[in-house]
């Protein structure tokens, strides 16, 4: 009986493992979580940001940067994506992992987005700065400050409609490297209206922003992010002239 069984037992075993072993043309665990990670961080870009990248074709474009990123095509990613979906509890871990990361990131973010958000009441007027703290800027990628990010609340003296300019100068950027900078005015059920421009080595920046006029809004955030062709080794950029208009209509 035993020299029956386990054969038997054997061919059990192995034809589990064969169902389960990963092929080599899926991405392993740590592959797919990251690029699952950002696959996700695309598509809230592309919600952030419905004005920039209104268009089918640059939507498809965004996504397409992920897998251009993470020297894979649409193919391997369709396929992996597949088997996963095939090996649920393989597929519930990695999301855990993908959930968990994009939860520490947005934790993290937010913490440098409030880092200086003492912003009080802005002053009354037809148009007003509204930029609180220093106009001077240096972001360092070598020092982790490469991306930055303000937020500023809604007060009595915003009006429905207003304008919102946000201007700066870029100072001794190197070739190869540019500056992204957004205005965003966030509404109620996620939305927002906004703006992105590139700044290239020395050059003036204004970005602009009407709000709505039929609805109040309820933030503005502002960012900046140092980016390059050599992610690994970003250099120092200094902004000056920092200003964050807002003109009445």
């Amino acid at each position: 009986m035993r020299r029956i069984l386990f054969p038997v037992f054997a061919f059990v075993t192995l034809a589990f493992a064969a169902c389960n072993s990963r092929p080599d043309y899926v991405l392993d665990d740590d592959e797919m979580t990251a690029v699952l990670i950002d696959m996700h961080r695309a598509e809230a870009l592309l919600d952030l940001q419905r004005s920039q990248f209104s268009t089918q074709e640059s939507q498809r474009n965004v996504m397409a940067s992920v897998f251009v990123e993470h020297g894979i095509s649409r193919a391997r990613y369709d396929s992996s994506l597949m088997w996963y979906s095939r090996h649920l509890k393989r597929f519930i871990r990695i999301y855990d992992r993908v959930n968990d990361s994009l939860k520490a990131r947005d934790e993290y973010w937010k913490a440098i987005a409030y880092e200086n958000s003492s912003w009080g009441v802005s002053d009354a007027g037809d148009t007003v700065n509204l930029w609180r703290i220093s106009p001077y800027l240096v972001m360092d990628g070598a020092r982790l400050s490469a991306f930055r990010s303000f937020v500023i609340p809604r007060d009595s003296n915003f009006r429905r409609g207003d304008s919102l300019s946000w201007n700066l100068q870029l100072s001794q950027l190197p070739a190869d490297h540019w500056l992204v900078a957004t205005l965003a005015a966030t509404y109620p059920k996620d939305s927002a209206a906004s703006q992105t421009g590139l700044a290239f080595r020395d050059t003036t920046m204004q970005i602009s922003v009407v709000t709505d006029s039929t609805l109040d809004f309820e933030s503005l955030i502002v960012t900046l992010s140092l980016m390059g062709s050599d992610k690994e080794s970003l250099p120092v950029a200094y902004i000056d002239s920092l200003s964050l208009l807002r003109i009445h209509k």
